[in-house]
């Protein structure tokens, strides 16, 4: 998506809410990428590192969170540098981010959420659980032109990594598990991106997501016999 429009994530300061496997591979991948996560989150409440965690941060986190019941805020024993804060407040407490990636409930990001996070200088929203953003939220990213990258297309790699897919398509030398995820999303995006455009909302892909999902099960259903 980045990439489609110039732009990159090297030395971006990325907000993450939520700390379970999605979150934290999110987390690493931005690493990767050059970018700076600086926030982690669960119930207890939020965890918010200035100059961005490192691949030894986000260990410490892992091994917290492998505890029944642990929290991510027993982090902070371990940071000279960490600020933590009620679940609620992160999108207040981490200013100056250029991406959010909101891996934690349904509906975490209401319209007045979406305006804070837009007083920061978000510059996209890349949903990483199950519609994370509510509609007022999505309308709001959308109409200030923010990069919006709903749930239907950026979970679309999800069920690559299960153990039965796995089992059935096993990766096998030279391929990569995730080479075949980067294929995977590729595809999808272009897909998504395509169908906006076909469907006069170019650009737009929560719409292009959805007509797109909408033109598959449509499609599957005729191949079935259904009318």
């Amino acid at each position: 998506v980045l990439e489609d429009r110039g732009k990159s994530l090297e030395g971006k300061r990325c907000l993450i809410t939520g700390s379970g496997k999605v979150a934290l591979a999110v987390a690493e991948k931005l690493l990767q990428f050059g970018a700076i996560p600086v926030t982690l989150s669960d119930r207890s409440g939020f965890v918010y590192e200035p100059q961005g965690f490192t691949s030894g941060n986000l260990e410490t986190i892992k091994s917290i969170k492998r505890e029944r019941g642990a929290r991510v805020g027993r982090y902070i024993i371990s940071s000279t540098t960490a600020e933590f804060g009620a679940s609620d407040k992160v999108y207040e407490t981490a200013q100056d981010v250029d991406f959010v990636f909101p891996c934690s409930h349904t509906n975490e990001i209401d319209y007045e959420t979406s305006n804070v996070v837009l007083a920061h200088g978000c510059a996209g929203v890349f949903e990483g659980a199950h519609r994370p953003c509510n509609f007022e939220a999505r309308k709001n990213f959308k109409r200030q032109g923010v990069i919006f990258a709903p749930y239907r297309a950026t979970l679309a790699g999800a069920a690559l990594t299960s153990g039965t897919e796995l089992e059935r398509n096993p990766i096998t030398e030279p391929e990569t598990l995730d080479g075949r995820i980067d294929a995977k999303m590729a595809a999808v995006y272009e897909e998504v991106k395509a169908t906006s455009a076909e469907f006069n909302a170019r650009g737009d892909l929560d719409v292009g997501a959805n007509i797109a999902g909408f033109l598959k099960v449509g499609g599957n259903m005729i191949a079935h016999g259904a009318v």
